[in-house]
């Protein structure tokens, strides 16, 4: 069993990374001191603060769900809150004075997992904020947080959970603001792109992505057509630093845009 793991994640990995960056991947791994990170199965504050399940570190292997993009699906973990808001209000900053506001955009989280970065999203006046997960144990977790969030009367806008693959979702017909905390790697990430910018050149309307640990950012970094907005990297609040399962105190994050027709 152990070996068939083994094969499966150096698979999933050369399929994702390449060889060479698997290898890198690989020594590291071997190298690292003390495994497992002990706080990887911590409940952050984030958590323990409003009743939810939003926490913990799963690995792609265990993330199975008999689709073929499952190969490249990289891990579950939940964004750091201060390192969402963070983001989003640079996206916003980057937007001001544009002829669209933030109540006209559709959030849209690709590999929400348990919800997090949805639930956080729903606190801004977003036209509506949807988490689309692979995995439907996932899935129904982040439909659960989203109940309990709305129940607590923290959410702004409509709340949807989509369980299906990100190349097979059905992109809402309006301005777009994408987000991705490094859910998959680099062939479901082409794919996206390629849909997205279908979709910015069917509607006419801008749709904007805020990629999180960018892992693959060389994929849209060389995307045509996709214009980078901005690369900076956002500190973590000492609440975020203290549970954080990789001993994390910033993440590197890189907008982009693609420009619809009525937005050139």
């Amino acid at each position: 069993m152990q070996v068939r793991q083994a094969a499966f994640a150096l698979r999933r990995s050369i399929a994702t990374r390449g060889l060479i960056r698997s290898f890198v991947h690989f020594a590291r791994r071997a190298t690292a001191a003390g495994g497992r990170s002990p706080l990887a199965n911590q409940r952050h504050p984030f958590d323990a603060e409003h009743g939810l399940e939003t926490s913990g570190l799963i690995s792609g292997r265990e993330l199975a769900s008999g689709h073929a993009h499952d190969l490249h699906s990289t891990a579950y973990y939940g964004i750091a809150p201060s390192i969402f808001k963070s983001a989003v209000a640079r996206w916003a900053e980057s937007t001001a004075g544009a002829r669209l506001g933030i109540e006209q955009y559709v959030f849209v989280d690709l590999g929400a997992g348990k919800g997090r970065a949805v639930l956080l999203a729903s606190e801004y006046p977003f036209r509506a904020v949807v988490g689309v997960e692979l995995n439907a144990d996932l899935a129904a977790m982040a439909e659960s947080n989203a109940r309990r969030w709305q129940e607590l009367h923290r959410a702004r806008c409509e709340i949807g959970i989509v369980n299906q693959d990100a190349t097979e979702f059905v992109w809402p017909a309006a301005p777009l603001l994408v987000f991705l905390f490094n859910p998959f790697g680099r062939p479901v990430l082409a794919k996206v792109l390629q849909n997205l910018k279908r979709q910015a050149d069917r509607t006419g309307q801008p749709v904007d992505l805020l990629y999180i640990n960018p892992e693959f950012g060389l994929v849209p970094d060389h995307f045509s057509g996709l214009q980078k907005l901005w690369t900076h990297r956002i500190e973590m609040s000492e609440t975020d630093r203290a549970v954080d399962a990789f001993s994390s105190r910033s993440e590197l994050c890189k907008a982009y845009r693609f420009h619809g027709r009525a937005d050139e």
